[in-house]
């Protein structure tokens, strides 16, 4: 397989039906668009969530041809199409397989090569929380979306060689909410359960993509104040985009692997 330089953002969200693609032309190569005179490329997923939208603004001022996808367009992603540096990609469901090679897709014929791939998206369904009433198909959801939907979607990125090598890097967004050891309140099944499955998924890929010279790193976001949490975080949503971003300009070959917080602090598994 050969692989080129990358970095991947991935926000994971619950369902929807189409994508619109950059380019729905054959996915073969074109010749060099404007954008590949930028700084480098960044694909962020669950772009119209108050962590996603931040990231997108944040990697735009940073001289980044940002590739923003979500299940559905948003206001927080048309206000960032000033210029050609961001292009809105709405209509990605990671819980269709036909959804997620649609995006790949749409990035190979757009001749796009990823320097950083963010998988940000992600979903808490209240129906997983409470033992006595766990709605098991919004636990089975949960699974789809946080953990096996981003893992298929970074495989059909590797297969069409979008993700840079060696030199690209994949941040896969977690949460504290996901380790077992700092699990002392129980509950939340589905979502435990899920970003725990995301942990251990990025922790295989760190060590298979070592041999391509592509990085991985796990990131908790902290406690936000987004839609996710009814606005109750204590931080905001750019304060957590500037810690991510400083981590994963951090992540190379030397400590691929790790789980960081947004402040640069190792969690425990």
């Amino acid at each position: 397989m050969a692989l080129t330089h990358c970095l991947l953002l991935i926000f994971v969200l619950p369902h929807s039906s189409q994508l619109l693609a950059v380019s729905l032309r054959s996915p073969t190569r074109q010749s060099a668009p404007a954008f590949a005179q930028m700084k480098g490329s960044v694909l962020v997923t669950g772009a119209a969530g108050g962590i996603g939208s931040a990231l997108c603004k944040l990697f735009r001022e940073k001289g980044y041809q940002v590739f923003a996808a979500d299940r559905k367009a948003s206001p927080a992603i048309d206000s960032l199409k000033g210029d050609s540096s961001v292009v809105p990609l709405p209509g990605l469901d990671l819980t269709s397989s036909e959804s997620i090679k649609r995006l790949a897709d749409s990035l190979l014929s757009s001749n796009a090569k990823l320097d950083i791939v963010i998988q940000n998206a992600g979903v808490l369904d209240e129906r997983g929380i409470d033992l006595f009433n766990l709605d098991f198909d919004s636990i089975r959801e949960s699974m789809q979306v946080n953990a096996v939907g981003p893992l298929e979607l970074t495989v059909e990125l590797l297969k069409r060689d979008l993700v840079r090598s060696p030199g690209g890097k994949i941040a896969l967004m977690t949460s504290q909410m996901g380790s077992v050891d700092d699990n002392s309140s129980g509950g939340y099944y589905g979502y435990r359960m899920s970003k725990s499955a995301m942990n251990i998924c990025a922790k295989s890929l760190s060590i298979d993509l070592k041999r391509y010279g592509i990085a991985v790193c796990l990131l908790h976001p902290g406690y936000v104040q987004t839609q996710m949490t009814g606005y109750n975080g204590n931080i905001k949503p750019e304060t957590s985009a500037k810690g991510l971003e400083a981590q994963i300009d951090a992540l190379d070959m030397t400590n691929t692997g790790t789980w960081w917080n947004y402040r640069g602090e190792v969690l425990p598994w």
